[in-house]
């Protein structure tokens, strides 16, 4: 199969861009690429991975690049939770660029005017942040609105894929994309004299920047506050001010001054998913439960968003489906407050009954019940162990997951004995789990900790994260043991 692709004008004026890439999942017998430009244009500056190098040769006023790659063989599959292939395929990237720092003036140039706050952007700055005296309170304040108020919209009408619209066209609209929200809350806080520089990063899998300035580096658009060294991505309608979606974090980027530099990356301390449940069975083997679950940073787009997809007429079977997922049977109610309420942290709590039976008049041993389940859980650290490990990088997000279970047993059992505490640590991994009982009540603390200072995980770090998830399957699995009491004679 052939194709020519003929470029008249590129998405910058005067300057040319592209990449090829190679699906490593697919036997090629010979794949080939080449490009003429005039040689009145300056070389292209390359980086190439896994091609055999180009042959440059220039004739009748044309200079001409070639490029050839053979795959006999697929390569292994790209999986969940594993970079993108442009990470580690075979890759050609071609620019006219100079450099990064003329990359981001050609961006920006299409820009600079539409974010120049007009007499309504200043009346509505000051409204928004009436009473608010603190930089980082206005700059927050302004984020919120911003987030909330704008719909994210995708246009790409024109040249509308690079150049965003003016400040005062997305106000009037109420919608926008990344470009645009990013746009209006620059007018924003140029008006109460805070600057900021729009950003250019890779959201999704990807973490690699190319050693050549081009625009396929990037494909979103945020905000940066240097003098508050924060990162705002408003199209993170669910994200409190100063956090990032785990798909922004730890990524490269290019400021609008032309400075390359790297997000902040998620913390397991402010990160952090906390359940905490607790559950009673009462004589006859019925179980009444409790579960409370609070989000922190990153993790309140999952949460939050889990809320918002709920149909408000079948909440109950929500709660339903939610029991079942630790494999229990049950009904409930379910408490939840605004998703798009300004707290840092969001919450939602359950109350429910399980129809589960457990015996009572014989030995026996029972798993800490799930009780109702988070969007994310320390269940999911199962697939892992059921996942083909592959030798490739793998997106690993520094954060933490803790579920606090408290158990209460009717006077009719006794306790016979507990799980074993846990406690492993795996390079930027570690698990713990730990029983306590006293009388009838037993207390169960498990948290799973990714401490790492990358966003990714080499191969390496892989198999330690497969070896942390066959001890918490292990874990999981473990049972409680009880045995009946029994009574007394008069």
């Amino acid at each position: 199969m052939q194709s020519t692709l003929k470029v008249t004008e590129g998405s910058f004026k005067n300057q040319f861009t592209e990449t090829e890439s190679v699906n490593p999942a697919v036997v090629v017998d010979l794949a080939e690429v080449s490009l003429s430009q005039p040689v009145s244009m300056p070389a292209l500056k390359l980086d190439v991975r896994g091609w055999q190098a180009a042959k440059v040769t220039e004739k009748d006023g044309q200079r001409h690049y070639y490029w050839s790659y053979r795959q006999p063989k697929a390569s292994q599959i790209h999986g969940d939770d594993y970079v993108s292939a442009m990470d580690y395929a075979p890759l050609i990237v071609m620019s006219s660029f100079a450099d990064w720092k003329q990359l981001a003036a050609a961006y920006h140039q299409g820009s600079a005017d539409k974010a120049l706050p007009t007499e309504s952007i200043r009346q509505l700055a000051d409204k928004i942040t009436a009473g608010k005296t603190e930089r980082d309170d206005q700059a927050k304040a302004l984020y919120d609105w911003v987030r909330i108020n704008i719909r994210y919209v995708g246009i790409w009408l024109g040249n509308g894929g690079i150049v965003p619209h003016k400040a005062e066209d997305i106000l009037q609209n109420r919608y926008g994309d990344c470009k645009d929200k990013a746009t209006l809350l620059q007018a924003l806080l140029a008006a109460k004299d805070i600057p900021s520089q729009q950003v250019l990063i890779n959201l999704g899998s990807s973490f690699y920047r190319a050693k050549v300035a081009n625009s396929v580096s990037f494909n979103h658009a945020i905000l940066y506050v240097p003098e508050l060294k924060t990162y705002l991505d408003a199209t993170a309608e669910l994200i409190p001010f100063g956090s990032l979606p785990f798909d922004d974090s730890g990524k490269p980027v290019l400021r609008e001054d032309g400075t390359l530099a790297t997000t902040p990356l998620t913390a397991a301390q402010s990160d952090a998913l906390r359940i905490s449940s607790n559950l009673e069975l009462n004589s006859e083997g019925k179980w009444t439960g409790k579960t409370q679950i609070q989000a922190l940073g990153s993790y309140n787009l999952a949460l939050r968003g889990m809320v918002l997809g709920i149909d408000p007429h079948r909440e109950d079977q929500f709660v339903k489906q939610h029991l079942r997922f630790g494999l229990q049977r049950g009904s409930g109610t379910l408490h939840k407050t605004d998703p798009y309420a300004l707290n840092d942290s969001y919450q939602i709590s359950s109350d429910y009954r399980l129809s589960n039976h457990m015996p009572m008049k014989q030995y026996g041993a029972f798993p800490v019940p799930a009780g109702f389940a988070a969007p994310t859980n320390l269940v999911d650290y199962l697939y892992l162990t059921e996942a083909p490990m592959r030798k490739l990088n793998r997106v690993c997000h520094p954060s933490s997951v803790v579920e606090e279970t408290t158990i209460r047993l009717p006077d009719n059992l006794k306790v016979q004995f507990l799980p074993q505490d846990q406690d492993i640590a795996r390079g930027r991994f570690h698990y713990m789990a730990k029983y306590k009982q006293q009388g009838n009540q037993i207390k169960v603390v498990r948290q799973a900790l990714d401490t790492g200072k990358v966003g990714v995980c080499i191969p390496d770090e892989v198999a330690q994260l497969h070896e942390i998830a066959q001890v918490l399957s292990e874990d999981l699995n473990a049972q409680i043991g009880y045995q009946p009491v029994t009574q007394k004679q008069g």
